[in-house]
C-alpha cells in the first residue's frame, strides 16, 4: 500500500478498469460523503431526483452544472452580466437544477371538487394542467378559464416550486391545498363559487 508521501509528481499507476453505474456512485456518496448526499433520502414516493442527483445525473451525461444553468439562461435571454448574478445566494441554481429533473416526470394538477353557479363553466371533477413552472398547458385544459380562480394558483405553485427546489415532497405543503375562487356565491351576495384542490402529479402526456 503507498501513502500520499508515497507518489511522485506526474507518476502513472495502471490499477485496472471498472466500469461505475449510477447505483455504485450514489452508494460510495452516502457512505464516504453524506453531507453532499444529504438530500438522497428524502425524495418523494415516485423518487423525484434530490440535488445531489441533479448533479450525478449531470456528472453521467457529460454535462455540468454550469453547462445546465448556462442552457437555462440562454433560453430565457440572460446577458452575461444577468448570468454571473444568476448564482448569488444559491436558491436560484437549486430552482433550475431540481425543476429540470422533475419537469420531464411531474405535473401540476387542479381539481375541481365543488361548484355552483360558475359563469365560466367550471365544473365538480374538471381538470386544469400545468407544467412545474406553472404554465397553463391549454391542450390539456378547459376552453374557458376563470381569471378569478386561475388567480388564486399563485402561491400553491410557488410552494410547490419552493419544496421542489429544496429536495422536499412536494405535495406536503402547508397552505393552500385547496383554493377557492374569490366569489362567495349567491348567498353572500355574490354570484358563483368553486373550489378547487392543487396536488403534484405524473406527468400527462401532452
Amino acid at each position: 500500500m503507498k501513502y500520499l508521501e508515497d507518489f511522485v509528481l506526474d507518476e502513472v499507476e495502471k490499477v485496472g478498469e471498472y466500469d461505475l453505474t449510477r447505483e455504485d456512485i450514489m452508494e460510495f456518496g452516502k457512505k464516504w460523503d453524506p453531507q453532499l448526499l444529504s438530500y438522497v433520502d428524502t425524495i418523494l414516493v415516485a423518487k423525484r431526483p434530490s440535488i445531489s442527483e441533479s448533479i450525478l445525473d449531470c456528472m453521467l451525461k457529460g454535462e455540468t452544472m454550469d453547462e445546465r444553468i448556462r442552457r437555462y439562461g440562454e433560453r430565457v435571454g440572460y446577458s452575461e452580466a444577468e448570468m454571473e448574478k444568476f448564482g448569488e445566494g444559491g436558491h436560484r441554481v437549486r430552482q433550475v437544477m431540481h425543476l429540470s429533473e422533475a419537469a420531464p416526470s411531474y405535473s401540476i394538477e387542479v381539481v375541481v371538487v365543488e361548484s355552483r353557479n360558475c359563469n365560466s363553466g367550471h365544473v365538480k371533477g374538471q381538470k386544469i394542467l400545468m407544467d412545474l413552472d406553472g404554465n397553463l398547458v391549454t391542450k390539456l385544459c378547459p376552453k374557458k378559464l376563470c381569471v378569478y380562480l386561475v388567480s388564486q394558483l399563485t402561491i400553491p405553485v410557488a410552494l410547490i416550486n419552493e419544496r421542489l427546489s429544496e429536495g422536499l415532497e412536494p405535495n406536503d405543503f402547508h397552505f393552500m391545498r385547496y383554493v377557492r375562487c374569490p366569489d362567495a356565491g349567491v348567498d353572500c351576495l355574490g354570484y358563483g363559487e368553486v373550489t378547487a384542490q392543487v396536488r403534484v402529479v405524473l406527468r400527462v402526456k401532452r
